[in-house]
């Protein structure tokens, strides 16, 4: 993959059967005995395609990094989205009131 990986931003996953696992500070994108290793830090959000498996460790690891999963169907449809969602106390709104 090489420097390309520096300049990208979206990381869209199109290979079926693709899977993409934790290790470290990077995601690990496996088929076929070949790996290929991505550090967060070059990740904004990944898009992947049907037939694709991430490991609950590898989707932690993205949402708790503040990275969003989408989920896209055959024709590039959205038909879900990961996001981590914090809970947080309203005490700072209740100050202001």
């Amino acid at each position: 993959m090489g420097s390309d990986w520096k300049m990208r931003k979206s990381i869209f996953v199109v290979t079926p059967s693709v899977v993409i696992k934790k290790d470290g500070n990077a995601l690990i994108f496996e088929l076929k005995g070949k790996r290929e290793r991505l550090p967060i830090g070059v990740v904004e959000h990944l898009f992947l395609f049907v037939g694709i498996e991430i490991t609950t460790k590898a989707l932690r690891f993205l949402l708790s990094n503040g990275r969003y999963v989408f989920y896209l169907n055959s024709f590039g449809k959205l038909v879900d989205l990961s996001v981590l969602k914090l809970l947080t106390s309203n005490n700072g709104l209740r100050a202001l009131q």
